[in-house]
């Protein structure tokens, strides 16, 4: 699920130097979210890894996309601070090694010599894009804790959805038509998503209006001409 905010700004501190893969940059902190920075460098990572989800070069993200990463980050940790009071069960190996597969078939096939180049490409470690894709299911599974059990479907909903939203792209894509109930289910779901989602982002709003987010006065003044550029 992803999101655009923009955020009242005020005084940090910037980070030292810490080294980064192939040399060695400046990192400094772009934002901290009630006391908690945000880097330089976990924007850079963060941008790489999406950029490698959607299965794009990450030049090719325009300055405005590169800001929506940078929001995401922000609404991401808000997210995190809500989670410490949930008791949530870790994220098991088999899950994640489930996901990093689904992604490797879709992006490089099976070969390890294409996942490989397919990494660098996008000047990322298995490593990060691992530890990526494990905060992503622990979003996840938080969201659908919160907001499911609140969720009800009726048949009402699922009809209108299968005359005027389903049956119409399935006639666009030259499919045969489908019984409505045998795809009830999946048209439940698709709408209780699209409940789940409309849900979390007034819930965001919301901690975002409670939240204490900063940004250095350098970043305020020039923030729509921060972008990250460059290969690793």
């Amino acid at each position: 699920m992803r999101r655009i905010f923009l955020f009242t700004l005020s005084i940090v501190l910037l980070a030292g130097l810490v080294p980064a893969r192939g040399s060695d940059v400046l990192d400094r902190i772009i934002a901290i979210v009630n006391n908690t920075p945000v880097l330089l460098s976990d924007w850079d990572e963060a941008w790489r890894c999406e950029a490698l989800l959607a299965g794009r070069a990450p030049d090719s993200y325009s300055k405005a996309e590169q800001q929506e990463v940078f929001s995401r980050l922000v609404d991401q940790e808000l997210i995190r601070e809500q989670m410490k009071g949930y008791l949530l069960s870790p994220v098991s190996a088999a899950d994640l090694e489930s996901r990093i597969k689904d992604v490797r078939s879709q992006l490089a096939g099976a070969s390890d010599a294409q996942w490989k180049t397919t990494l660098q490409r996008v000047g990322i470690t298995e490593e990060q894009l691992s530890a990526h894709l494990q905060k992503q299911i622990e979003l996840e599974q938080f969201v659908d804790m919160r907001f499911r059990a609140g969720i009800r479907i009726d048949d009402r909903s699922i009809s209108h959805y299968y005359r005027n939203e389903f049956l119409p792209k399935l006639q666009q894509a030259g499919g045969k038509p489908v019984p409505l109930e045998e795809v009830s289910g999946k048209i439940r779901e698709i709408l209780t998503q699209q409940r789940m989602e409309e849900q979390l982002n007034g819930w965001i709003q919301t901690l975002r209006e409670q939240a204490d987010i900063r940004i250095p006065p350098a970043i305020e003044q020039d923030r729509h001409e921060i972008v990250i550029t460059g290969s690793k």
